[in-house]
């Protein structure tokens, strides 16, 4: 004879409400984050959002130095040039693709390079133009740029020879 498994509701009842405890607590991590916004330290270096708008399916970082590339991608990408003047000589220009800059900070890592911490956060389909002075970073030969999302995980790294 084939024997027989009997389940009574009510035991499956504690079961069914612990199940749920934990699906509630899982949606509630992901909605409300605990973690807390890197913070990265250095001094603090200004800059200007000078235009911003809807597009680009890619996430990237650029960085540009001279006018000619700067202007070339702008109308390449179809993309607004901004009332703000951009100077070469005195400024570098940053166009982030789905990401927001929230902060810059300026330290130096162990060889004396200057480094350009840039805390982001992700806004999908927009992009934002940025104006950098170089004033702030012109005193060494070499400057690395790294970009970090507001977990503090490093999004990308980019090492820019300034004025050999």
């Amino acid at each position: 004879m084939g024997r027989v498994f009997v389940f009574e509701g009510k035991r499956l009842i504690p079961l069914f409400i612990l199940l749920m405890l934990l699906i509630t607590v899982s949606v509630y991590d992901a909605l409300f984050p605990t973690t807390t916004p890197a913070t990265i330290t250095g001094e603090m270096v200004h800059y200007v959002s000078v235009e911003q708008g809807n597009l680009y399916p890619q996430k990237q970082f650029l960085i540009f130095d001279n006018l000619e590339s700067y202007v070339k991608f702008l109308q390449n990408n179809n993309l607004a040039l901004p009332n703000h003047n951009f100077d070469p000589n005195n400024n570098w220009a940053i166009i982030t693709m789905n990401f927001k800059i929230q902060n810059f900070t300026n330290t130096s890592d162990d060889l004396g390079r200057k480094v350009l911490n840039v805390i982001c956060t992700e806004k999908n389909a927009q992009y934002q133009i940025y104006i950098v002075p170089k004033d702030q970073q012109l005193d060494q030969r070499d400057v690395v740029w790294n970009f970090y999302d507001e977990r503090g995980r490093k999004l990308e790294g980019i090492k820019l020879r300034v004025n050999p």
